[in-house]
């Protein structure tokens, strides 16, 4: 059962740090909710906002420590081009100790798409599927008007489908299937200073996050992320 309830999320986040608001994990059981969002930044983020030095390893050292403002609060699908990849221990990148930061270019600034991956194993699960995106197809921007997704109505997908993995799991996942320059799409919900988007996760009725690796093919290949109290 999914109550479409979620806790509140302030969507505070502070400006040109990097920093992301905490995601404690917690979830209230069988209600599908999501964990708390405070909007305050993780205590043991490690997050020093510099700019890498460029080299060949694409995943991270092609990222940027300068963002665009134009993202809202409203819940959406933000289409543009992979930067960078960003991983806990992708130094000197912006970085979190426990998200994976994809940095998307739109519009002709870069934004952060933050995804949690968790502390520890199995405190994250995960699974693909492939589906055809809902409308409006691809093109470079914010979506916000009539966009929706939802595990369970969108995939008929159930939370026993997804499977258990580490946080190194989960950021080697992302960097296999997001290659720098392709383009994505992410579906997040927004924070108020418009750098950037969170909640990439089983979030709450027709408010899920997620990764659309192959955006312009039909079916596309959507990677789904649910926290291990979460049920539905």
């Amino acid at each position: 059962a999914d109550t479409g309830a979620a806790p509140a999320d302030t969507g505070a986040a502070p400006a040109d740090t990097g920093a992301t608001p905490a995601d404690t994990g917690a979830t209230p059981a069988d209600t599908g909710a999501a964990p708390v969002d405070t909007g305050v930044p993780d205590s043991a983020s490690a997050d020093t906002g510099a700019a890498a030095d460029s080299g060949s390893d694409a995943s991270s050292l092609t990222c940027v420590s300068t963002f665009g403002k134009a993202l809202t609060t409203a819940f959406g699908r933000i289409d543009g081009t992979v930067v960078a990849v960003v991983g806990p221990d992708d130094v000197p990148c912006p970085r979190d100790n426990d998200h994976v930061i994809v940095q998307v270019r739109m519009g002709g600034a870069v934004y952060k798409l933050w995804v949690n991956i968790g502390l520890v194993a199995g405190e994250v699960w995960t699974r693909s599927v492939t589906a055809p995106m809902a409308p409006p197809a691809w093109m470079d921007g914010w979506h916000t008007t009539g966009v929706k997704l939802d595990y369970v109505t969108t995939f008929a997908a159930a939370s026993t489908s997804f499977t258990s993995a580490t946080p190194a799991e989960l950021t080697a996942l992302m960097k296999k299937e997001l290659v720098v320059g392709d383009p994505v799409s992410i579906y997040a919900l927004g924070y108020a200073s418009g750098d950037g988007a969170h909640d990439i996760h089983r979030y709450k009725t027709d408010m899920d996050g997620a990764i659309v690796v192959n955006p312009k093919t039909s079916p596309s290949k959507f990677l789904l992320f649910r926290f291990a109290s979460q049920t539905f």
